[in-house]
């Protein structure tokens, strides 16, 4: 068993698409039960190396049979993490990219891109996942989290919609713009994000603050919300008559 996990991460670079780090290198640590092995990456190289102390940016712990099949394109990794047979640590944007850095075959896994947008001028890291004659699907994540909060449910939406995760503009690995950060400002780029992936409408789903900023692009574009849906959403307006009752009156 250990010498079949070592010889599939042997193969690794073999499959090296040279989409890596333009910067400088990034190191996932793979432990797929006992055998555990450092991917170095870098623009145009990818190697295996031996654990020698070097601190990983981010790091993968799954089984071998689990990792066999990722390997062999039957699984995905997303979909490994929301079954709960793989875990990861570091840099969920690091890991979510190192599986479109290599070639995998068409066996049944789930398959997903991982882009940075160009909105207006700023660079929006979106995960794109799900048929491309899908209805489109933007979910948008609440303040200090990324789109890793959306993992566990993608499997689950990517059958039937083309989902579209970003890391909201200022969050995660998108770029952080000077900006007023409220709510019409991030219903702008939802805008600008889908005008640029050539979507007219989209189904909106947003959590905490994510929900917030469904509910203005809803007010804003109503006309451009096919449906929508606001899971825990930051209260809409801090001023509205009545609150006062309702925070004397809530448990």
């Amino acid at each position: 068993m250990r010498g079949r996990t070592a010889a599939l991460f042997q193969d690794l670079p073999a499959r090296y698409l040279g989409e890596g780090s333009v910067g400088a290198p990034e190191r996932v640590r793979i432990t797929a039960g006992r055998v555990s092995r450092d991917i170095v990456l870098s623009s145009d190289d990818c190697s295996v190396e031996p654990l020698d102390g070097h601190r990983p940016d981010a790091e993968i712990i799954t089984d071998p049979d689990t990792w066999c099949e990722i390997h062999e394109g039957r699984l995905s990794g997303i979909e490994a993490f929301a079954a709960k047979r793989l875990w990861a640590r570091g840099s969920i944007d690091t890991l979510l990219r190192f599986e479109t850095m290599f070639e995998r075959p068409a066996a049944g896994g789930l398959s997903y891109e991982m882009a940075m947008v160009d909105v207006a001028g700023v660079r929006v890291s979106t995960l794109i996942v799900g048929p491309v004659d899908g209805r489109p699907l933007l979910l948008m994540h609440g303040l200090g989290a990324t789109k890793a909060s959306w993992l566990t449910v993608i499997p689950s939406l990517a059958g039937r919609y083309r989902v579209i995760v970003p890391d909201l503009p200022g969050f995660g690995a998108s770029d952080k713009p000077s900006g007023r950060y409220d709510a019409p400002w991030f219903a702008i780029y939802g805008f600008s994000l889908l005008d640029v992936l050539g979507h007219r409408n989209a189904f909106v789903v947003g959590n905490s603050m994510g929900g917030r900023i469904a509910m203005e692009m809803a007010m804003l574009g109503p006309e451009r919300i096919d449906a929508l849906a606001c899971l825990a959403p930051a209260a809409a307006f801090a001023k509205r008559p009545g609150l006062w009752l309702v925070k004397i009156a809530r448990p």
